[in-house]
């Protein structure tokens, strides 16, 4: 840009606020509250990312704790796993959180897990604990629609890798959680099937595409 166009714009601003050299105060209180609309997002932006970092250690600790009470034999991977369909009895018909349900399947897996412990076998630190999968997520033989009615009733005959690697795990799949039709979306209102509602105010949305998984780890339909 040519320095006399520079020129053109920035003197008279010069004038406007500093005057023949004495700061207008109006001008400043003007200045200060225009660009508080810009610092204040970026506080909130930091705010939520030291609530996601407090949240994920969070998650840590239960997973730790869950695990130990696991390996002691404080409880069991069935126990944990009815409780977590218990919550889901409860609150599901509020919150939406999922599409399908695994129950039978997850409950067998728990057994698995509490048989391997009793018989003293290595297991991965999360082994046993139940885990919602987005429905966006190939699960061989589990139907994963997308939140779509054109895979309304899609079974793959493939796991995703990381689904492979959640099964090494020996973690227990609860069901397929809600999300925006074919991840198209950021408040999981376009899903084909149901609108995700946020478990702390069912008024509101829970963010997408992956509100459903979001919800239900709020709501505490699953562990993660």
């Amino acid at each position: 840009m040519p320095s006399c166009v520079i020129c053109a714009i920035f003197k008279p601003l010069r004038l406007l606020i500093i005057g023949q050299g004495e700061v207008s105060l109006g001008v400043i209180v003007a200045i200060t509250s225009y660009a508080s609309r810009f610092w204040q997002p970026i506080m909130n932006l930091g705010n939520i990312f030291n609530n996601f970092i407090n949240n994920i250690a969070y998650l840590e600790r239960i997973f730790e704790e869950l695990s130990s009470m696991l390996r002691n034999k404080e409880c069991s991977s069935v126990e944990i796993t009815e409780s977590v369909y218990n919550r889901i009895e409860k609150v599901e018909d509020k919150v939406n959180s999922y599409i399908t349900l695994c129950k039978d399947s997850a409950i067998e897996k728990a057994k698995e897990v509490d048989n391997a412990i009793a018989e003293g076998k290595d297991l991965s630190a999360l082994a046993g604990i139940p885990i919602a999968v987005k429905d966006n997520i190939s699960t061989k033989g589990i139907k994963t629609t997308c939140a779509s009615k054109m895979l309304e009733n899609y079974i793959p005959p493939f796991n995703a890798t990381v689904v492979d690697k959640i099964n090494a795990a020996d973690m227990v799949i609860t069901g397929k959680v809600n999300m925006d039709e074919f991840a198209m979306g950021s408040s999981t209102e376009n899903s084909y099937f149901k609108k995700t509602r946020n478990p702390h105010d069912t008024d509101r949305v829970p963010g997408g595409s992956s509100g459903g998984s979001a919800a239900a780890v709020a709501a505490g339909e699953a562990i993660v």
